[in-house]
């Protein structure tokens, strides 16, 4: 009798054990499956992020040309200093001409 309970509890344990592995295994290609998620909306906000920054940066050297065209020298300098651009940058929509032959 003792074997006989021996043995109807080994087999009630390996059903559990059995069971954990399906939920864990479950859990793990849930998780394996947020995790790809997670890296494609991290791709895409980092292209977001980029391209926001380049219209940033079109922006910028925009009013940093009118700011030069205009004479206004304190947004000048503040604009050269932020955006790291030259005082030799010649500007696409501006002919040949650089930041200090407009300014």
């Amino acid at each position: 009798q003792d074997t006989h309970e021996a043995t109807c509890m080994w087999v009630v344990v390996k059903a559990q054990i059995s069971l954990l592995h399906v939920t864990c295994g479950e859990q793990i290609m849930a998780l394996k499956r947020e995790i790809r998620e997670l890296k494609v909306l991290h791709i895409n906000s980092e292209e977001e992020r980029k391209k926001s920054e380049e219209k940033l940066n079109e922006l910028q050297r925009d009013v940093l040309l009118s700011a030069a065209t205009l004479g206004d020298h304190r947004t000048v300098s503040l604009l050269l200093d932020r955006t790291g651009v030259p005082a030799n940058f010649v500007h696409p929509n501006h002919g040949r001409e650089t930041m200090l032959f407009a300014a």
